[in-house]
């Protein structure tokens, strides 16, 4: 069971937060269960049973017990003792369950013979009996041999939690799985569950939020969700690239990385199928593709092997954090990376929103390199052609609005990306157009206050916006607000498309830690977009709630009366406000207190 743990730093206060993702694996692997009878016939009993498998080669008829973690259980008269003895007419039986270690059969089926020795005392004559058991010849198949490589995005792109006037774009994250299967035996019903990413420890208590998006296996997506991956089979020589992608409501850089797996068997390091390779950082992946065509038509699909996924890794640290290795999801793996920034140049295109990069490197092959975006950042790059061939590569290609710098401090620069298998000069076709209105996300949530109302008693709290928003999809489903661990009725209305006001005013509260969170995926922006993102805001709520209202339903009635009755008898209760119950002021809650609810009730 591997776990990955990560250290981010946000960008600007340098908080510490330490990610982790659980993971699970579970595949069924080859064994063999030998089934053994004993009947003693004789009218002696025997004593000190003993059972002795052993297994040979069957080409050769050398010792091969080694290679095979072995284990016994009992059954019937067998069963739960440590000490085998059997009586007159009994009849013993045990299983023998045989797990081959990678060693068995390393590159081809081998035949074995599974046999060995059983021992015993005879208990009238005390003789010591050893009988050789039937051998029975069975193939062994080769064993898979997985290895496990995973890849940590370095940047979170997404809001910077110093800027709170402006909320910036978010992109999703990602982390990988390199899966390569190295034995020559198949993987079989290989089975992956995930937990969601937990922050394990927030040493500033920043308001960090993780949220699982989806994932892809082998660049197809949809097919599976984030918690739960069935792989099925994975061929001997082969590997599967598992892909995850979550939100992070706060840009952050990661700074520290953590691989561990614990193993659930005990049959030793030779047995295990499963190998950790570790952890590596990810600038970015983009497509490796396969072919060139002919044509430069804007329009023409794309065609590539979306499988054919190339990981941009930052293995050797350097100031500029540029990447310095690649590798593929075969687990290919090359330094020969050239950085060719300063051998960019954007032009004007013939078109509105159409730019000409062109790019020269010093020999064929993977080029990476940056400049300065041309719209900085203003309009959104939405195809790239490369013209040599007309392919589209736009995958290649992307934009970032700001840098993490390698003190984690946040240099606000609008760049241009590209990573690409090239020849020693390309021209892009790069295609620009304005940016969609930002899915909704809030920008704050404030108590509403004045000179004679603090937090503590607020009844209002103002929501705003960082864009516009379709205020007929806005609801109190949206929100949830919790006072004292109980939750609190709210009154929604929307003041104009960004600003809504949330009322809680006349609602019973017990008083304690409150929270009001607003989730936007159930928001749309004035395009149709929903949100994916939420927002909290805490306080510490005083009572409201009347003496005797024990219950806390607003109003004080017998049910009040009972409640005090059940606290003394000491009997379960879903609410029961201690603060309220003390009627006669004596700092006793006892049967005095609720004659006196009954009081105020009769004297109605």
């Amino acid at each position: 069971m591997p776990t990955v743990t990560i250290r981010d730093y946000t960008q600007t206060s340098h908080n510490v937060v330490t990610l982790q993702f659980e993971q699970r694996f579970f595949l069924e692997r080859e064994a063999f269960r030998g089934h053994l009878t004993v009947e003693n016939a004789q009218m002696n009993g025997l004593e000190n049973i003993i059972l002795v498998p052993s297994v040979k080669r069957a080409d050769d008829g050398s010792d091969a017990t080694h290679l095979f973690a072995i284990s016994q259980q009992g059954f019937g008269s067998w069963a739960n003792h440590q000490e085998w003895t059997l009586g007159s007419n009994q009849t013993g039986k045990a299983d023998v369950l045989y797990v081959p270690s990678k060693e068995t059969a390393p590159t081809e089926p081998v035949d074995y013979l599974f046999g060995g020795t059983l021992t015993y005392r005879d208990v009238e004559t005390g003789q010591i009996v050893t009988v050789e058991l039937m051998q029975t010849q069975l193939s062994v198949k080769p064993s898979p041999d997985l290895h496990l490589m995973y890849f940590v995005q370095r940047d979170f792109i997404s809001d910077d939690p110093v800027t709170e006037d402006v909320v910036e774009p978010w992109e999703p994250t990602e982390f990988a799985l390199l899966i390569q299967n190295r034995g020559a035996g198949d993987a079989i019903n290989l089975k992956i569950e995930t937990s969601d990413p937990t922050v394990v420890s927030n040493e500033n208590n920043l308001p960090v939020e993780f949220t699982p998006l989806y994932t892809t296996v082998d660049g197809v997506p949809g097919a599976m969700n984030f918690n739960k991956l069935d792989l099925g089979r994975i061929p001997a020589h082969s590997n599967v690239m598992a892909r995850w992608w979550y939100y992070c409501n706060v840009s952050a850089h990661v700074a520290y990385y953590d691989v561990q797996m614990t193993k659930h068997s005990n049959y030793g390091i030779e047995f295990d199928l499963i190998t950790l390779d570790g952890v590596r950082e990810l600038t970015r992946s983009v497509c490796g593709h396969l072919y060139h065509s002919q044509g430069n038509s804007r329009m023409r699909a794309p065609q590539m092997n979306t499988a054919a996924n190339i990981f941009l890794l930052n293995d050797i640290e350097d100031e500029d954090n540029l990447p310095d290795y690649l590798i593929d999801n075969n687990g290919n793996e090359s330094d020969d990376l050239e950085i060719v920034s300063q051998n960019m140049q954007v032009t004007a295109g013939a078109e509105a929103g159409q730019y000409i990069l062109h790019v020269t490197a010093s020999r064929e092959g993977w080029v990476y390199g940056r400049l300065t975006d041309p719209t900085n950042c203003t309009m959104q790059l939405v195809q790239a052609v490369r013209q040599s061939d007309g392919l589209d590569v736009t995958s290649n290609l992307w934009q970032t609005d700001r840098t993490v710098l390698a003190d984690y401090s946040v240099l606000n620069e609008s760049r241009l990306h590209l990573a690409d298998n090239i020849g020693t000069s390309e021209d892009y076709i790069l295609y620009y157009e304005p940016k969609p209105a930002p899915a909704p996300q809030v920008k704050s949530i404030t108590l509403v206050t004045d000179e004679n109302t603090d937090e503590a008693h607020a009844i209002q709290a103002e929501v705003v916006f960082a864009e516009p928003i379709d205020v007929s999809t806005v609801s109190r489903d949206d929100m949830v607000m919790m006072v004292g661990g109980r939750t609190v009725e709210l009154v929604v209305t929307p003041q104009d498309d960004t600003h809504v006001l949330v009322d809680w005013d006349g609602q019973p509260l017990l008083g304690g830690p409150a929270i009001l969170t607003v989730y936007t995926s159930g928001i749309k922006n004035t395009e149709g977009t929903a949100g994916t993102s939420s927002k909290s805001c805490t306080w510490t709520a005083a009572s409201n709630i009347q003496p005797g209202d024990t219950n806390g339903d607003g109003r004080v009635s017998i049910a009040d009366a009972v409640a005090i009755v059940s606290y003394i008898l000491k009997k379960p209760q879903n609410v029961f406000v201690l603060s309220v119950a003390d009627m006669n002021d004596d700092e006793v809650v006892d049967i005095n207190d609720a004659l006196a609810i009954v009081n105020i009730i009769l004297n109605k």
